[in-house]
């Protein structure tokens, strides 16, 4: 959906995976692209869809088109797919992940605002309240959770086996795609159209397009709830897992 003020558009997880679903029971879909430009997503959202991916390709083909822009969360996408295609221009990479928070205890006092914390941890306390920095296990437990994600990024990227130099690269830099493909971030330098043909080359046929149908307001609603309850359930279980009772 389109995101007010801001001037772009923005599609959840729970809708792409849906499209997924579609297209892997319909039996006369035959190969999937996945045609994004993105500047990534949620940790858990990436693995969400690079779990798909991994499992649904071994029945149906998978392959990823890039129009503009694959970075972060979407190489998650990238590392599982058959092949993966850019366009000439489009940015690849920033492998890597960060999370933080603003702290506002100084404008609070100097605006009159004062805020009661009703917190998630055992400590009774909210780590992204805005009325002070994190605390030394906050912050301790915030890192360790960042290590465990990028580490599983890496590993994903490194399981594709194309990335001789995964290891000097995996730094948050960004790539032309034509500099990506040299380093094995992706397959080829192509546009969707010539992907098509290459496709129905390879299938000695015409191959036609197939779009998913749009999920209904009820189906959006629906998505939403069970997003938000799940985001809830693993922010309440990554802090337990991290703080410790006084």
């Amino acid at each position: 959906g389109s995101v007010p003020l801001l001037g772009f558009s923005t599609i959840g997880v729970a809708d792409v995976l849906a499209a997924l679903e579609q297209a892997q029971h319909d039996p006369r879909v035959r190969a999937i692209i996945l045609r994004i430009s993105s500047g990534g997503g949620s940790a858990q959202a990436s693995e969400a869809l690079h779990a798909w991916i991994t499992h649904h390709r071994k029945t149906k083909p998978i392959y990823l088109s890039i129009s503009g822009l694959c970075a972060s969360g979407c190489l998650y996408l990238a590392a599982a797919s058959d092949r993966v295609v850019a366009e000439r221009g489009a940015l690849i990479g920033s492998i890597g992940i960060f999370a933080g928070k603003l702290e506002g205890s100084t404008l609070l006092d100097l605006i009159g605002v004062g805020l009661e914390e009703f917190g998630d941890d055992l400590h009774g306390r909210s780590p992204f309240a805005l009325t002070r920095p994190f605390s030394d296990d906050e912050e301790h437990a915030l890192r360790a959770a960042l290590q465990g994600h990028y580490d599983l990024f890496v590993a994903h990227l490194r399981a594709r086996g194309t990335i001789p130099t995964l290891d000097e690269i995996a730094d948050g830099r960004v790539f032309e795609s034509a500099e990506a493909a040299g380093l094995g971030l992706l397959d080829e330098i192509s546009g969707f159209v010539p992907l098509l043909e290459k496709l129905e080359g390879e299938a000695g046929e015409s191959l036609g397009l197939w779009f998913p149908e749009p999920p209904s307001l009820l189906e959006r609603l629906a998505r939403l709830r069970q997003f938000v309850r799940v985001l809830s359930d693993w922010h309440v279980f990554y802090l337990g897992q991290h703080l410790e009772a006084p």
